[in-house]
């Protein structure tokens, strides 16, 4: 039985949101709110809009992870219910992450298996879609002129959800938390 949407988001909201602080805290990083549910105006009037900067406003990660004395990082947290061996990562929002790491390592994805709660992470740029779904057709030609080499979208009416195009991510591509983070991140000191 799916779950519906509400029921999702409070899951998301509540459930991985919080198992993705405790992680970052126990290394060390203190973590704020930040995505665009903080600013609804600002999300409802960038809706439609898929220039450079409304995209990467409109899909700012979900929080701020700051690690005293050594940096800050921006998490793109996706999560998924248990029941499924792959995460579904929006294409705009991957599109608008590249963007934000276009110079540096800013956006982290951090994904979360509600059902063994692990969190898993990888850095954007190192998702490449094979085959992007788009639920609304009058986002195939715009979504096919931003794919990878060799990737291709299909128009997929038969998704719930936001309707925006999205691909899958398989949860045994992903690293843990640690791993992906790497050895830049480890302190120096301890907090």
């Amino acid at each position: 039985m799916s779950l519906g949407f509400n029921e999702r988001s409070r899951q998301h909201d509540e459930d991985a949101l919080g198992l993705v602080e405790s992680a970052f805290r126990e290394l060390g990083f203190l973590v704020f709110p930040y995505g665009i549910e903080q600013l609804p105006e600002l999300q409802r009037v960038l809706r439609g809009l898929h220039n450079g900067t409304s995209k990467m406003l409109r899909y700012r990660p979900d929080r701020v992870a700051v690690k005293p004395g050594k940096g800050t990082l921006l998490l793109g947290v996706k999560s998924e219910g248990g029941r499924s061996p792959n995460f579904a990562v929006e294409f705009d929002a991957w599109d608008a992450a590249r963007m934000w790491n276009q110079d540096a390592r800013r956006v982290l994805y951090v994904f979360v298996d509600l059902l063994s709660r692990d969190v898993l992470a990888c850095w954007p740029e190192a998702l490449s879609p094979r085959k992007v779904f788009v639920p609304r057709r009058g986002d195939l030609l715009r979504v096919k002129s931003l794919l990878p080499p060799g990737a291709v979208a299909r128009w997929y009416p038969a998704v719930r959800g936001s309707g925006t195009a999205f691909f899958l991510v398989s949860k045994s591509d992903l690293q843990s938390l640690r791993e992906a983070l790497g050895p830049e991140w480890k302190s120096t000191t301890t907090s």
